[in-house]
């Protein structure tokens, strides 16, 4: 049998330095996504820390198609696109309607209204206030990198 030839004493180091380097990289990036990985368990709960309008009890009775005509009178919601509206839970016990407001006959625009179910009333959400919760949730996916930083957090991963 013959014996396999081994790397020189320059490759060797330069491998061995490498592996030690790109391990400690990849090992602090890995401790960041598990570190925010474990907080993002307890978004909602953060996000309920956070704004008072999340911390109200749940209303059951809601009358959907009364807040998506208001919203489609006050909006002028286009028709051909979809519109979500999701219901209220005990995350987020306010009604939220997404969809696209028809500005011209040409341009659209995002609009995202919630309704206040406990004060029955209607306010534009440009972002929800969390601070804290989106911060940690996005830094689990390295989103404060533009662009290339779910990328980085796959590749590390």
């Amino acid at each position: 049998m013959k014996k396999l030839k081994g790397l020189g004493n320059r490759a060797y180091n330069v491998m061995f330095h490498t592996h030690t380097v790109a391990g400690i990289v990849i090992s602090f990036g890995l401790f960041i996504i598990f570190y925010a990985g474990a907080y993002t368990l307890f978004f909602h709960e953060l996000k309920q820390w956070e704004n008072p309008d999340y911390r109200q009890p749940v209303v059951e009775d809601v009358d959907f198609d009364m807040i998506v005509d208001q919203v489609d009178k006050d909006y002028k919601l286009d028709h051909t696109s979809r519109v979500n509206v999701y219901f209220p839970n005990v995350h987020e016990p306010i009604v939220k309607v997404f969809g696209q407001s028809a500005t011209s006959d040409t341009t659209t625009e995002f609009v995202a209204i919630h309704y206040d179910t406990q004060e029955q009333k209607f306010y534009k959400s440009e972002e929800d206030k969390s601070t804290v919760g989106s911060t940690i949730y996005g830094l689990h996916y390295f989103r404060q990198i533009p662009t290339v930083g779910l990328y980085i957090a796959g590749i590390v991963a």
